[in-house]
């Protein structure tokens, strides 16, 4: 992550998808940013209910032949997230950069309260 976000095309601005996931992840973004005098403008949670997931996840593993995406893999996964990643909304939401979005709906309804959100906060994304 520290190599990537130094690199001349992240000088304006990067996307971190599905990290920082855990509370040693945020410690360790946090110094980083830190050290360069940054810090992070917003956070998106997609909301999504636990059902829907597993019913996302499902659908992939028949329409991709994902192997990886069991019922088993699929409750520790989602254990995980529960366990060590929504933690970590603790941290962030007290700097009030936490963007609850729905995340359920067509790829573009998403995406558009996505934009939306950054949007607010005076953030330009390129499309």
């Amino acid at each position: 992550m520290r190599d990537r976000i130094s690199q001349d095309d992240a000088a304006n601005g990067f996307l971190l998808d599905g990290y920082p996931r855990n509370a040693a992840q945020v410690e360790h973004l946090d110094e980083f940013l830190v050290g360069r005098d940054e810090a992070l403008d917003a956070i998106i949670l997609l909301d999504v209910a636990r059902e829907e997931s597993i019913a996302r996840l499902r659908l992939r593993a028949e329409e991709q032949g994902r192997s990886d995406d069991t019922e088993e893999a699929i409750a520790h996964r989602l254990a995980i997230y529960e366990k060590e990643t929504a933690p970590i909304l603790e941290v962030y939401g007290p700097r009030g950069i936490v963007d609850n979005i729905d995340g359920v709906g067509s790829l573009d309804e998403i995406t558009e309260r996505i934009f939306a959100a950054l949007a607010a906060r005076g953030l330009h994304v390129a499309r």
